[in-house]
């Protein structure tokens, strides 16, 4: 720019045509999903004359594009996986790029790709003999967690009983709330990226664009110290950030011959008297895994693989004629349980009286081996 010349003047009167040119034309940004999503494909050798391909790509922004380029390659790819491999370099050469641009903005970006096994076909290759519960279904079915986090969703104290409470004729009193499936379940490229630990707070509320000393920000510092507490002797744990990671620990403990479950109501019924009806089964003797749904933005399930305990299926059904699936899980020992704990006190025994059960919420998970 030192030394302009006419080439340089060219240069700026086709720019100043093509402002002219475009002066009604506009991108449109909306929504508040600040995520930054790129498409990126080639063709094969579509130059007949020289046989290269072209490579293109668009980034967007708040449902705006925000770079694209269509190019021709300059050399010639001997395969269609060559030069999708070319395709994909330069493209992510430009999302790197505009990650680092807007780290420094202040808007950090998590980064993911389409190419990872869907959630869904992880499920179906881990766990073949397992249908998918409802209540994991629901969760899939929402993206990325974004900042307009108001409130966290209240999740409902498990519904306690004896052990004569699982015998058809049996009444309990239990209500069932209406679900709200809100909270994403993140696939695991999305959640790695993602801390989970008390020491990067601060990097945590910067992702999920919280204040540091809001309340929705000291429930999540709670929810992650509840995770770091060590299990006790007697059953291990895991807070599952992920679909993968939580079947990779169910897996782990039980094998891939398991089935998932899940509590089941017809629709929304206040508290009430329910019936046990004929069809009480039990499905896990012994061992079983339990993953309950955490009080965190996207979906967290604290899992944890308990021993010397049972889970059955309870029809039940309500003085209002609705109809639940009901999963239970039933503590053999609980001698070494807390006297404080929320779920004696609420039946008023003490450690290690009597077998305990409880029914899980829509939104919690059991897992158990396939009885033969």
């Amino acid at each position: 720019m030192a030394d302009p010349g006419r080439e340089h003047w060219n240069v700026v009167k086709r720019i100043l045509r093509y402002i002219k040119g475009t002066s009604n034309v506009a991108l449109c940004f909306e929504g508040s999903e600040f995520i930054v999503k790129g498409y990126v494909d080639s063709d094969f050798a579509g130059d007949l004359d020289k046989r290269k391909s072209t490579t293109g790509y668009v980034f967007t922004l708040a449902g705006g594009a925000v770079s694209w380029l269509s190019k021709l390659h300059t050399v010639v790819a001997l395969s269609t996986t060559e030069v999708e491999y070319m395709a994909a370099t330069e493209a992510c050469k430009e999302a790197i790029w505009i990650q680092r641009l807007l780290e420094e903005l202040g808007h950090k970006q998590v980064l993911t790709t389409h190419a990872a096994l869907p959630p869904q076909l992880y499920w179906e290759r881990m766990l073949p003999n397992s249908p998918m519960p409802k209540a994991v279904i629901e969760f899939l079915k929402h993206g990325l967690p974004v900042a307009d986090h108001h409130r966290l969703d209240d999740v409902k104290v498990d519904l306690i009983f004896l052990e004569e409470g699982l015998r058809p004729g049996t009444k309990i009193n239990a209500h069932f709330y209406k679900i709200d499936f809100t909270k994403p379940l993140l696939p695991l490229q999305v959640a790695q990226h993602i801390p989970f630990s008390s020491k990067k707070m601060k990097e945590i509320l910067e992702i999920l664009s919280m204040k540091p000393k809001s309340e929705i920000a000291k429930v999540v510092e709670r929810e992650i110290r509840i995770c770091e507490v060590p299990p006790p002797i007697i059953e291990e744990k895991l807070c599952a950030t992920s679909l993968e990671s939580m079947v990779d620990f169910v897996t782990s403990k039980l094998g891939k011959n398991v089935r998932a479950f899940s509590t089941y109501a017809e629709r929304e019924a206040k508290s009430q008297n329910f019936l046990v009806k004929d069809g009480v089964k039990k499905i896990a003797d012994e061992s079983v895994i339990a993953c309950h749904l955490m009080d965190y933005p996207y979906a967290v399930f604290l899992c944890h693989h308990l021993q010397n305990t049972t889970a059955h299926f309870m029809p039940l059904e309500g003085e209002d004629g609705t109809r639940v699936k009901a999963i239970a899980v039933c503590h053999k020992d609980t001698s070494l349980w807390d006297p404080d704990s929320l779920i004696l006190q609420a039946i008023k025994i003490k450690p290690g009286d009597c077998l305990v059960c409880h029914i899980f919420p829509e939104v919690h998970v059991v897992f158990t081996k396939l009885m033969t």
